[in-house]
Order: C-alpha cells, then structure tokens, then sequence
C-alpha cells in the first residue's frame, strides 16, 4: 500500500511540474514608431534557450511560470519580464540613451 501512495505522489508532483510550462508568444515592437523589431532576441534568463522574432516581430518560446524572459535587440534598452500564467505578451522596446 505505501509503494503505490509514493507512485501516485511521485505521479502527482511529475504532472504539477509539467502543468507550470507555459507557451508564450508575442510581438515585439520598437516605442519610437510602433513597427516590429525584426530578430530581437528573447531569452530565458540564466539558461541556454532563446529564440528570435521574426519578420512581423512574432516570436514563441515555453517557459516556466517564474521564469524571466529577456528581451533585447541593438540599440534598444534591455527588457525583462517575469512569466506567469500569461500566453500572449507584446513587448515595446525603448531605443538606449
């Protein structure tokens, strides 16, 4: 009896983690004349995933709920947001001072 209580716990907490990943999409657009940034970069931070926009400034990445996603392009301020149950964001980029 206790070596399926600790299966289906084990069950339990496996799916709870999978359930917290999130896909997110979005655009990315420049805040001087509201047009996409083609390639901006959008990374998860303190890991080896990212993705870039494409040329509409559309993007998608899963991530999980906690997790801070940058965004970054050349001449533009770095942007960071932290993910939570969201699935659609649109991000504005300020170009650097």
């Amino acid at each position: 009896m206790n070596i399926r209580f600790l299966l289906f716990l084990c069950l339990s907490v496996i799916t709870n983690l999978y359930a917290q990943q999130v896909e997110i999409s979005g655009t990315i657009i420049s805040s001087e004349d509201d047009l996409p940034v083609i390639g901006a970069n959008i990374l998860l931070k303190g890991q080896n995933v990212g993705t870039s926009s494409d040329f509409d400034g559309n993007y998608a990445i899963t991530a999980n709920i906690g997790d801070i996603l940058q965004y970054s392009y050349l001449g533009f301020e770095t942007q960071e947001i932290v993910i939570g149950d969201q699935k659609l964001l649109l991000v504005t980029l300020v170009p650097d001072t």
